[in-house]
C-alpha cells in the first residue's frame, strides 16, 4: 500500500477496542505519582519490582469525606441507624467496616467500608462524614516500581516510567488494588464456582488464578489464607463490597469460564512473581486503564520504542482478525472475521442501524455482529497456537 492512501477495504475497516495477551513484548508501564512525591530514581537506572521509587508526605491538614452509606448497602430509606457499625466518635481504618447489610443467609451480605482512617463525625440522612486526624503524625506513602526494568522518563510530581519485557494480559474488570507476587493456577474438577474450600492451603503471598467466577465467601477465605490477589474468569457485581484485595476477571462479571488463551499462557507462566494492578474505577475515563497481569524479565531500554507492535495495535480490523464479542447473547466467545470488512450495516435485534462484520465463532456458529460488540484481542500467545496446528 502506498503511504498515505488506503485501500478500498481499508476505508471501511473499524478500529474497535483492543485486549492483550502477549507472551513477551516490549512495554512501558507509567507509574503515577502524588504531587508531593520525592523521586528516588533516575533515568537509566535499573530497578526491581519491590523497589520504593518515590515517596510522599501525606498532606495532615484534616478533610472531610462524605460516604453515601445508604447507596452502598442499597437500602430503599435513607435510615441507616439499625446498619452502621461505627458510631459518632468513633475511630475507623482505611478499609474498615462502616455499616452492614445482612440477611437470611450468613455469607448473603453488602457491606459499606470506610475510604479513609480517620473520625466518625456525624451520619445523618444515609451519609456519614468521616474527619481524617490533622494532630496525627502519619506515616510516608511509598511508590514502587512493580515491574523489573529500566526508568525511561522522570517527570516530577507526576510519572515514573519503566521499561520491561514482560508477559502482559489484560482484563475486563476488576476490583482496584495493586499487588506483587507467585502465579499459582488452582486446580478445579469441575465447570461449577469455586467454593471456599478448593483454596490451597499453601496460597500465601500468591495471586490465584481460577478458572471460573469467583464467590464473596471464595474471596473472604483468600484473604485470611494471605493470597495477594486473584485473577478469575468472572466476579459477581458486589464482589467489590466485601473484598479485601485485588481481583482481575478476564472475562467479566458473572458466572463465565476463563477464554483458553487466557489460562494456557497462566499456566505455562505458572511460579513466576507477577505484579497485578487494577486501576480504580472512580479515575477520570480519559485515564482508566484495563486492569494488567504484568510478569516482566530484564532486558536492556529500547529508546525508540516497538513500533512494529504499536501499528499492530492501530492498525484497522481486517479479515482473520481474532476477536471476542462483549455482549449477549454471544458475550465472552472468541472468534475469527469471517468476511471482508466493507462497511456493510445491517438492522440489529433491538432495531438500530449500525455497521458490523461477520464472525466465525466455530464450525456451526456463523454470526453478523456490529463493530461496537466486538473487541480484537492482540497478542502472541494465539498466534503461536495457530502456527502449531
Amino acid at each position: 500500500m502506498v503511504a498515505g492512501k488506503m485501500s478500498g477495504a481499508s476505508r471501511w475497516a473499524p478500529l474497535v477496542p483492543v485486549v492483550r495477551c502477549e507472551e513477551w513484548t516490549r512495554v512501558r508501564v507509567e507509574r503515577t505519582l502524588p504531587t508531593t512525591a520525592e523521586v528516588l530514581v533516575q533515568e537509566g537506572e535499573r530497578v526491581r519490582a519491590t523497589q520504593v521509587i518515590a515517596r510522599a508526605t501525606p498532606n495532615a491538614s484534616p478533610h472531610m469525606y462524605i460516604v453515601d452509606v445508604a447507596g452502598a448497602l442499597d437500602l430503599p430509606e435513607r435510615d441507616v441507624s439499625s446498619a452502621m457499625v461505627k458510631q459518632r466518635g468513633e475511630h475507623v481504618h482505611v478499609g474498615e467496616l462502616l455499616a452492614v447489610r445482612r440477611s437470611a443467609l450468613p455469607f448473603a451480605y453488602r457491606a459499606c467500608r470506610s475510604p479513609v482512617a480517620g473520625r466518625v463525625r456525624t451520619v445523618w440522612y444515609g451519609w456519614a462524614v468521616i474527619e481524617t486526624d490533622a494532630g496525627e503524625e502519619r506515616s510516608p506513602v511509598e511508590i514502587t516500581a512493580q515491574v523489573d526494568g529500566y526508568i525511561v522518563a522522570v517527570a516530577p510530581a507526576r510519572s515514573v516510567t519503566i521499561e520491561t519485557e514482560a508477559a502482559w494480559i489484560e482484563g475486563a474488570c476488576g476490583i482496584a488494588g495493586e499487588t506483587y507476587g507467585v502465579l499459582q493456577v488452582v486446580r478445579q474438577s469441575s465447570a461449577a464456582p469455586l467454593t471456599p474450600e478448593q483454596l490451597p492451603a499453601d496460597a500465601t503471598g500468591a495471586i490465584l488464578v481460577v478458572d471460573s467466577c469467583v464467590t464473596p465467601p471464595v474471596l473472604e477465605r483468600a484473604v485470611a489464607l494471605g493470597v495477594k490477589g486473584v485473577i478469575a474468569a468472572g466476579i459477581p457485581a458486589a464482589a467489590s463490597d466485601v473484598a479485601a484485595l485485588p481481583v482481575m476477571a478476564t472475562e467479566g462479571y458473572g458466572a463465565q469460564r476463563m477464554a483458553p488463551e487466557w489460562l494456557r499462557l497462566f499456566r505455562a507462566l505458572e511460579g513466576s512473581y507477577a505484579s497485578l494492578i487494577v486501576p480504580s474505577p472512580h479515575l477520570p475515563p480519559w485515564l482508566r486503564r484495563r486492569p494488567v497481569v504484568i510478569i516482566s524479565r530484564t532486558s536492556g531500554v529500547h529508546p525508540k520504542g516497538d513500533l512494529e507492535d504499536h501499528l499492530r495495535q492501530s492498525r484497522p480490523l481486517c479479515q482473520g482478525e481474532r476477536v471476542r464479542a462483549v455482549r449477549a447473547p454471544l458475550a465472552g466467545r472468541w472468534g475469527t472475521i469471517a468476511t471482508e470488512i466493507k462497511g456493510q450495516q445491517l438492522e440489529t435485534p433491538s432495531g438500530v442501524i449500525s455497521a458490523g462484520v461477520a464472525v466465525r465463532f466455530s464450525p456451526e456458529v456463523l454470526a453478523w455482529l456490529p463493530y461496537l460488540n466486538l473487541e480484537r484481542i492482540v497478542g502472541t500467545a494465539q498466534h503461536r497456537e495457530h502456527r502449531e496446528e
